[in-house]
């Protein structure tokens, strides 16, 4: 079995909890991509991926959604554990690479990556 999957109980599906942490949660930004992040009482992360208006066709939609979630996968052995995770896209297309380079900056930007586990 993979260990860099997303489980179910790992995504966060209420829209009361996405926006109450749109509202209180810290946030780290770079270009096209923002990072919102508190603390939740659980032994694992919760993430959700938002985008903002402007990708019309559901096909580009889901292809960022996509993108975000598989470098979440490969990083999410290095942060720490214990958080609601929101990222919120700009609709400006990027490559994996580009994605994941901003990704990571984030996490680190937000001092949320386990270096002792590098």
């Amino acid at each position: 079995m993979k260990k860099n999957l997303i489980r179910r109980k790992e995504r966060l599906f209420k829209n009361s909890d996405i926006v109450k942490m749109l509202r209180i949660a810290k946030k780290a930004e770079c270009r096209d991509i923002k990072l919102f992040y508190q603390p939740n009482d659980l032994k694992w992360n919760r993430i959700t991926v938002l985008l903002k208006k402007g990708l019309n066709s559901a096909v580009k939609r889901n292809r960022e959604k996509r993108i975000i979630k598989e470098c979440y996968k490969n990083i999410k052995a290095y942060i720490y554990i214990g958080l609601d995770i929101v990222f919120l896209i700009s609709p400006v297309p990027y490559s994996y690479l580009s994605r994941f380079s901003q990704i990571v900056f984030l996490f680190s930007k937000a001092a949320l990556l386990d270096y002792e586990n590098i």
